[in-house]
């Protein structure tokens, strides 16, 4: 018969020393972070501001962390949010302040409405409309519409460009006589006159210039009488009362006026 004490070791089943509850809870844990971290996270701005931008959305997704399948160590990316854009109404003009574009973008004279075509023969943009009956409205988007002052400004821009070669033609005539170049042989002699802007005065028996008298040289002189004052069509003889003095001293002495000055600069 076996011993007593070996008879009670084989009946009693052996203990089974349980596993750490700390290892366990700790994995469940950081399992349950992922999960957690996976879930996007939607943020609406008040039900005001959606009310203000017209109806549109202005909701905005804001996913504050990023989790990947690396280490379970915690460590999360910030994430930044991105507003839904919102679209800027467009004005509605009245019927009489609409402009006519061809296929290309441009405007056409032919194409607008009469009183448009009168405003635009007359002069262009906002005073032109102030003085043309029936361009109220017009007068009112010319000063609000930066894509319409550039589509209608091509009308009288072609108008100015015509006038500005006209005088450049008559320009180049006098200066070639008075000063007597020749092509290709004046180069010299070009650079002389451009210094000092000594091709505006005129010059003394010498040949010196009278620099007390700026802007009378005779090749001046002669292009501005041609350009302006040739015939009864020229804008000279057609526009009088264009001409004012500026002078205090003498007030009867008329000058050009300063945007006729500016053609040929710009040319």
């Amino acid at each position: 018969m076996a011993p007593l004490h070996a008879s009670i070791s084989a009946a009693t089943p052996k203990k089974v020393s349980p596993s750490d509850p700390t290892a366990s809870v700790a994995r469940t844990s950081a399992r349950e972070k992922c999960r957690q971290l996976e879930i996007p996270v939607w943020t609406q701005e008040p039900a005001a501001a959606a009310i203000a931008n017209h109806g549109s959305s202005a909701a905005t997704v804001s996913q504050d962390y990023k989790s990947d399948d690396g280490p379970e160590d915690g460590l999360r990316e910030p994430q930044q949010s991105v507003p839904v854009p919102t679209v800027t109404p467009v004005p509605q003009w009245m019927p009489d302040a609409h402009i006519v574009l061809n296929a290309r973008g441009q405007v056409n004279l032919r194409d607008q409405k009469p009183h448009i075509q009168v405003m635009l023969l007359a002069d262009i943009l906002y005073m032109a409309a102030n003085q043309t009956p029936g361009c109220e409205r017009m007068r009112a988007r010319l000063a609000q519409d930066a894509q319409c002052v550039r589509s209608l400004s091509s009308v009288p821009f072609a108008r100015i460009s015509k006038a500005r070669a006209a005088v450049k033609v008559v320009a180049q005539r006098h200066v070639t006589s008075t000063y007597q170049l020749e092509t290709g042989y004046s180069v010299e002699k070009i650079d002389a006159l451009l210094q000092k802007n000594t091709f505006i005065f005129p010059t003394d028996s010498h040949g010196k210039p009278i620099r007390s008298k700026p802007f009378q040289s005779p090749a001046i002189i002669r292009t501005i009488q041609d350009a302006f004052f040739h015939d009864d069509l020229s804008p000279g003889l057609k526009h009088p009362s264009s001409f004012i003095s500026t002078s205090q001293t003498h007030p009867n002495d008329l000058e050009l006026p300063r945007p006729w000055l500016l053609w040929p600069q710009q040319q």
